[in-house]
C-alpha cells in the first residue's frame, strides 16, 4: 500500500479531514489580513475623498453601463462607479479592467490603463456548457455502490 492510500483510509480520515479544514482557516485568516492592509477599494475613498487623493484603484471584469465623451460608467455589485478617461471603442455593455488613480474633485477613477474583455459571454456560455457536459457524463463514468462509488467498465 502506497503512503498515499495509507493516508486516505479510513483511519486516518477524521485528521484528514482536521487538517483540512484547518488550512481552510488558515488560508480565511491570510485573506483576512491581506483584505484589511490592501489599496481600499472606490467605496472607501468617496466615503474620505481628500484623503484618497491619488490613490490606485483597480477595477477587475466590471461592466460598462454608460458611454459619455470624455467618461464611461461602470457596474458591479458594489454599485456604479465614474472613470475619466477615453472612450473609444467601448460600448453599453461591454466588460472591461480598469486601473487608475482616484480624483476626489471628480469623485471618478483617472484611468491609466484599461482592458477591454473581448467575448466575455461566449465564454461563460463555454464554461457552463463545459458543466453540463460533466454533470451530463457522471453517471456514465460512474456507479454509486453500498460500499462508494466506483469506475464503470
Amino acid at each position: 500500500m502506497t503512503w498515499l492510500a495509507s493516508l486516505l483510509s479510513d483511519r486516518w480520515r477524521p485528521w484528514v479531514a482536521l487538517a483540512a479544514f484547518a488550512w481552510l482557516l488558515a488560508i480565511g485568516a491570510d485573506y483576512a489580513v491581506f483584505s484589511s492592509t490592501q489599496h481600499p477599494g472606490f467605496a472607501a475613498c468617496v466615503a474620505e475623498p481628500q484623503a484618497c487623493a491619488g490613490e490606485r484603484i483597480v477595477l477587475p471584469i466590471w461592466e460598462v453601463v454608460e458611454v459619455q465623451e470624455d467618461r464611461y460608467v461602470v457596474f458591479k455589485a458594489s454599485g456604479p462607479v465614474v472613470v475619466a478617461g477615453p472612450t473609444e471603442g467601448l460600448a453599453v455593455g461591454d466588460t472591461v479592467s480598469v486601473e487608475g488613480a482616484f480624483d476626489p474633485d471628480r469623485l471618478a477613477v483617472a484611468e491609466t490603463s484599461r482592458y477591454l474583455h473581448a467575448f466575455r459571454e461566449e465564454k461563460e456560455l463555454l464554461g457552463i456548457a463545459a458543466t453540463v457536459g460533466v454533470v451530463l457524463w457522471l453517471p456514465f463514468a460512474f456507479r454509486l455502490r453500498r460500499d462508494g462509488v466506483a469506475l464503470r467498465g
